[in-house]
């Protein structure tokens, strides 16, 4: 299952929770929900996921044409020590990107919506 299935099976049990929320707060007296919050971040998922699948589809289409005509050699697909290698360079890169995302300004301009309340 990716991210994008867990993430569309998961929205109905959001949205129940913070049903379930609301009414926690209405039967206790101490309503400290507030909607536009809720509107803020079910909006900012929303234009998360969209611009996931936009930036999904750029990146592929840019590494083909980068695989297609800058590759200056080609690994065995066959090889276990080729996925393995790919996968611990592709943790590396994605450990210093989200830590960039952390304390790079500009990086952190795109970080922040995973932050949001």
């Amino acid at each position: 299952m990716q991210g994008a299935q867990i993430i569309v099976l998961a929205t109905p049990v959001f949205l129940l929770l913070i049903a379930v929320e609301f009414w926690v707060g209405l039967k206790r007296g101490n309503n400290t929900y507030r909607l536009n919050d809720a509107l803020s971040s079910i909006g900012l998922g929303i234009m998360s996921q969209l611009t996931g699948v936009f930036a999904a589809a750029f990146t592929a289409g840019i590494y083909a044409l980068a695989y297609a005509h800058l590759a200056p050699w080609h690994l065995p697909t066959n090889q276990i020590w080729v996925w393995i290698v790919g996968l611990v360079f592709y943790d590396f890169c994605y450990y210093w990107h989200h830590r960039f995302g952390h304390t790079c300004a500009l990086f952190w301009a795109a970080h922040v919506v995973h932050h949001q309340s």
